[in-house]
């Protein structure tokens, strides 16, 4: 400085030398005048090598910082500005350094720095009945940390839990995520009892759930003895109720039967039917009652329906025979029509029995089979005193030949 151009005395003002070297400048002034003695600059060429650096290079997790931090010089420059970073990718950064005479650095330091990304939490909220377990299942992480239990959990109530992750990088999620745990409630049902008679079923109606489960698979049963039934209900969210019970009592029936007082009846004659084993009775055809009179001009089957005490009902069938009785009639003796001849028929008191056998085994039986009479008769004409029998038809059997007899008032 102090002229208006200069001469330097190694041809340029920008010098490199490799030793401590004294240049000369001369100046000269605007009118032309040179400056008397020149000026003198001396340079200093320091001999020590130039720095050499290093850095340290890392990673983070997405949305934090790095700081570099550097070592071999006295002063850094870093790439950036600043010694702390803030990338949101993978990036490398240079670094220069320079020592306490000024001299920098002639290679760059690199810092690389990986960005690792930050975990996102998945995870599904759900349902369970009362008194069942919920399991937590987030994915997006590596390890996770549960606020209010574990991953699997019972609550009783509605309830929300929260779930951090971290990566296998060890980054953190940001916040936490939320599974919500609805918990619904159990059904409780109730299922009628009752009785039924014997070989008929019964119907169970359950109530208070969706869907029921019967013990033995059907609501519908036909038990043969006292039986208790277990039922089960699913709600429409599929919660299990505890079990009901149906008691069911099974009634016998009653032990129905029914007699006529005359198997067999001519055409007009009346029988009088009778019923037994039950409370009250009623006939098909005929009336209401235990006994009916019945008049049938053919042979007639009649049930009788009868009710017990605890209302069970059962049957009983009788065949009523009628016969139009036309081929009785007063038989004289007549060996030469028939082996054996019975007269009259019918009769009041006595009937006589004309074989052409000398020795007969006669009997007598009522309409219901038993034997009422019997007689060993050495004569080929037998007479038989049925004085004692009431009105009505009887079957008198000789040997191997059985006839139908009569008797009236």
């Amino acid at each position: 400085g102090g002229a208006n151009t200069y001469t330097f005395s190694g041809g340029s003002p920008i010098v490199s030398p490799t030793v401590n070297t004294s240049y000369s400048i001369t100046g000269t002034s605007t009118a032309g005048c040179v400056s008397a003695s020149p000026a003198i600059s001396t340079i200093t060429v320091n001999v020590l090598p130039l720095p050499t650096i290093t850095v340290n290079s890392g990673s983070i997790c997405s949305g934090n910082s790095f700081t570099m931090v550097p070592s071999g010089a006295n002063t850094y420059t870093f790439q950036g500005g600043g010694a702390v970073v803030s990338p949101t990718t993978n990036i490398s950064y240079t670094v220069i350094g320079t020592n306490t005479s000024g001299c920098v650095s002639n290679t760059f330091a690199t810092s690389n720095v990986t960005v690792n990304a930050t975990p996102i939490i998945n995870i599904a909220s759900g349902a369970i009945c009362q008194g069942s377990s919920f399991t937590l299942n987030p994915n997006g992480a590596n390890t996770y940390t549960y606020f209010g239990g574990g991953p699997i959990v019972s609550p009783t109530i509605n309830t929300s839990y929260s779930i951090t992750g971290t990566s296998t990088a060890g980054c953190a999620a940001t916040g936490t995520t939320i599974a919500n745990v609805t918990v619904n409630p159990n059904p409780t049902i109730s299922v009628n009892s009752g009785s039924v008679c014997a070989g008929n079923s019964f119907t169970m109606v359950p109530s208070g759930a969706n869907t029921y489960t019967f013990q033995g698979g059907s609501s519908i049963v036909s038990p043969t003895s006292n039986t208790t039934y277990t039922v089960t209900g699913t709600s429409i969210a599929g919660c299990v109720s505890a079990s009901a019970i149906c008691n069911i009592t099974v009634s016998a029936l009653p032990m129905v039967s029914a007699a006529t007082n005359n198997m067999l009846l001519c055409t007009g004659e009346s029988a009088t039917l009778t019923a037994s084993g039950a409370i009250t009775f009623t006939w098909n055809p005929g009336g209401v009652g235990a006994n009916i009179v019945v008049s049938p001009i053919v042979n007639t089957t009649y049930t009788v329906t009868g009710s017990g005490i605890n209302g069970c009902t059962n049957t009983s069938t009788l065949i009523q025979s009628v016969d139009p009785c036309t081929e009785i009639g007063n038989l004289a003796p007549n060996l030469q029509n028939s082996l054996i001849q019975i007269y009259p028929n019918p009769f009041n008191n006595k009937i006589t029995v004309l074989s052409n056998q000398t020795k007969q085994f006669i009997e007598v039986f009522n309409v219901f089979g038993s034997l009422i009479h019997s007689i060993i008769s050495d004569s080929k004409k037998t007479e038989i005193d049925l004085n004692n029998l009431n009105s009505g038809i009887y079957f008198i059997r000789i040997g191997s030949v059985t006839k139908k007899i009569v008797k009236q008032d």
